[in-house]
């Protein structure tokens, strides 16, 4: 874990995920697979990206998904906005995580 000397905070980092079956091979209880939704997450944690407890959550279809590096492929960043700027860039060029429809807001 890093701390920020000056303000004597642990810092965060923020990974930016996509929701999506990775293998199918893994069935958990012997229940199939869920697939995913596609769209780019941000997960915030005080962990690096070497831990293996790192699990992000999508809001969008409730899928839960290990951030492990050796079978995901996710971004890390300092800073909040930089994650968020990433995932909103990656979810407007990719409109197939919502069927095409728009959030709230959007024209």
């Amino acid at each position: 874990m890093r701390v920020n000397t000056e303000t004597d905070e642990e810092k965060r980092y923020f990974y930016a995920w996509k929701c999506e079956k990775i293998r199918a091979s893994d069935r958990p209880h012997g229940w199939p697979v869920k697939d995913g939704c596609g769209r780019w997450n941000v997960k915030a944690s005080k962990l690096e990206s070497g831990n293996r407890h790192l699990q992000g959550n999508c809001p969008s279809c409730g899928r839960r998904a290990r951030l492990n590096n050796n079978t995901r492929k996710f971004y890390t960043y300092e800073s909040r906005d930089a994650a968020d700027t990433h995932c909103r860039a990656m979810n407007d060029n990719s409109e197939d995580w919502n069927d095409g429809w728009k959030s709230v807001g959007e024209e």
